[in-house]
């Protein structure tokens, strides 16, 4: 998740397009969240999760077609909103390990949230 609270910043400067490539184990969600929630703060953003795995894989299919990556096993996502119409996603396994973080465009994650649900 240090990556997210990183990215945040080059993420308003629009030139992020992934904050990461490979899975990594060991990050609790729950501090995730807090990180996300301080990051949030620090830029005037907005934290949202997904909590039902159904909505959650079916959002992160479309960003991994998006992204030309196999699919994974998606059960929750983290969302900061930042200013700028920008959106940073955490998406997290099944077993709350952190897969990877994706700059998106919130119209399109907006869209992508609803056409799942």
């Amino acid at each position: 998740m240090r990556m997210l609270i990183a990215a945040a910043a080059m993420t308003l400067a629009g030139f992020l397009p992934a904050l990461a490539d490979e899975p990594a184990c060991g990050q609790a969600k729950e501090t995730a969240l807090s990180q996300a929630h301080e990051v949030a703060q620090q830029i005037k953003g907005e934290v949202v999760t997904i909590d039902d795995a159904t909505t959650a894989q079916k959002t992160a299919d479309m960003m991994f077609d998006a992204l030309g990556k196999p699919s994974q096993p998606v059960a929750s996502l983290i969302v900061l909103k930042a200013p700028g119409g920008v959106a940073l996603v955490a998406l997290f396994n099944p077993a709350g390990c952190f897969i990877v973080g994706i700059r998106v465009p919130l119209a399109m994650l907006i869209e992508m949230i609803g056409r799942s649900a």
